[in-house]
């Protein structure tokens, strides 16, 4: 006879199974039954109940790229084609861990060659290139130039936050602790205001910054004292006797922390760190609120043109999809990453 609570277990699972088929009838049926496929006609999707996805594709390039030039767009699509290519390449060796001699040298030439590219393209003004303005470098590129970015300059000021935190000289714990209790207790957007409304005023005339670099170091400073605090948790967890045993056979610091005890503690704060990055891409959607399109800021400037009714839906569910991918992109990776560094000898 069954159990008051494996019954109990077995009618929440109906449960959950029944409301998540509906979800997904009702997505079926708006997505793909009843939807107007992206090549009819615009007058198409007016008597429609489902997406009307002509009006998707009718905007998708303004919200990939934003304000950057129609006409050059191609420029961008490249731009993220390559920088998707470095940071598969980059996941695939670190995952291998050993990105350390020829490979390692190799994958840091290959970003600083990419990261040229994707600059002289987005940029332009040579090669026969028209220029174009850092301000209109909107949508898809925007969010990966920042949630990338950031993340990696992130991660290296962290270390050294975290490690400063944890050193005997008080004067060097404090300003750490000071920076980091500081940043975390003050909302992004607040950091934001104060680097594209007071900065401007404090410059001396003629003296400018363009906003994604502005941008770009506003996010690198915020997610840093993030990522400070959970290397720093993982590193109270490496066992005392690790210290000692460097002790014993004179490493010095420099060489226990970078080869005993830095790689154990990171490889505890995986989780932490991979909930920092996905954080990350979703913070990335506050430049909006300064001026700048990033992937959301463009789908909302697309959902604004009144001849398509004011239809909406289709944008933010390809937004939706988008962030997804990226999100779940990094969950996933992050927890074969943690298998790998567990079997790792």
């Amino acid at each position: 006879m069954n159990s008051p609570v494996s019954t109990g277990q077995a009618i929440r699972r109906a449960v959950v199974a029944a409301a998540l088929v509906s979800l997904a009838w009702i997505i079926l049926d708006w997505a793909v039954l009843t939807a107007t496929g992206p090549l009819a006609e615009p007058s198409a999707c007016k008597n429609e109940t489902g997406a009307c996805w002509p009006f998707l594709a009718a905007k998708v390039r303004l919200i990939l790229f934003g304000r950057y030039p129609f006409a050059e767009q191609w420029r961008p699509a490249i731009a993220v084609v390559i920088a998707g290519g470095l940071i598969i390449w980059s996941m695939k060796e670190i995952l291998r861990i050993r990105t350390s001699g020829i490979r390692g040298r190799a994958l840091l030439s290959g970003w600083v060659i990419g990261l040229a590219v994707c600059g002289l393209l987005m940029a332009g003004g040579v090669f026969g290139l028209r220029p174009v303005p850092s301000e209109t470098w909107d949508g898809l590129p925007l969010t990966i130039m920042l949630a990338t970015l950031s993340s990696f300059g992130a991660f290296w000021l962290a270390l050294v936050l975290a490690l400063a935190r944890r050193a005997k000289m008080p004067v060097v714990s404090a300003l750490s602790s000071a920076y980091i209790e500081f940043i975390r207790g003050v909302p992004l957007v607040g950091f934001l205001f104060m680097v594209f409304v007071l900065l401007p005023l404090l410059l001396p005339p003629g003296w400018s910054v363009n906003s994604p670099l502005r941008a770009l170091a506003v996010l690198t400073l915020f997610l840093a004292a993030y990522m400070a605090e959970a290397i720093r948790g993982a590193l109270q967890l490496v066992p005392r006797g690790q210290y000692e045993a460097a002790g014993v056979v004179r490493l010095g610091y420099w060489k226990t922390m970078t080869v005993i005890v830095l790689p154990q503690a990171l490889s505890k704060a995986l989780p932490s760190l991979a909930n920092i990055f996905i954080a990350a891409i979703k913070d990335t959607t506050v430049v909006f609120t300064v001026g700048m399109f990033d992937l959301l800021g463009a789908a909302e400037s697309a959902i604004g043109d009144p001849a398509w009714g004011g239809r909406f839906f289709e944008i933010y569910a390809f937004v939706l999809v988008i962030y997804l991918i990226m999100c779940a992109g990094v969950s996933f990776y992050s927890r074969a990453l943690e298998r790998a560094v567990s079997t790792a000898p």
